[in-house]
């Protein structure tokens, strides 16, 4: 039978999310490790003026922003705001100008990320939105 699980913030560290194929600078805290139901929780920080690069995930990948704010696809998502990108839909770039803390789920596959050099070349005035 499934319990009730709890993590507190501090349970889990911060670790470089460079292990998850980004970019030096953001960091993830890992509350639920994939195993056989394909579930990954994660909250990720972002410092300020951090460029997450388009990328892809060969799994399904949901986040909700905690605090901060993200730039992408012409939008600005604040606390409360959702994004969903399907197994292997390339997204972003994701653009933090104040930093951003992100609660994610991974569903399936990995939490690796996908991504060419390219696109870590994007310059963050071209992704900015400005109110």
């Amino acid at each position: 039978m499934d319990a009730l699980v709890i993590k507190q913030v501090t349970d889990e560290p911060w670790v470089p999310a460079t292990e998850f194929g980004l970019p030096e600078g953001c960091e993830y805290r890992i509350y639920k490790e994939q195993d056989e139901d394909e579930l990954t929780v994660v909250m990720a920080r972002f410092p300020p003026g951090y460029l997450e690069p388009r990328h892809e995930h060969d799994s399904d990948h949901w986040g909700v922003v905690v605090e901060g704010e993200m730039h992408v696809d012409g939008k600005i998502l604040k606390p409360g705001d959702f994004h969903h990108a399907p197994r292997n839909a390339p997204h972003g770039p994701f653009y933090y100008p104040k930093g951003c803390i992100v609660f994610g789920t991974l569903r399936g596959g990995s939490i690796l990320h996908e991504w060419t050099p390219e696109a870590a070349g994007v310059d963050p005035a071209t992704v900015e939105v400005r109110e």
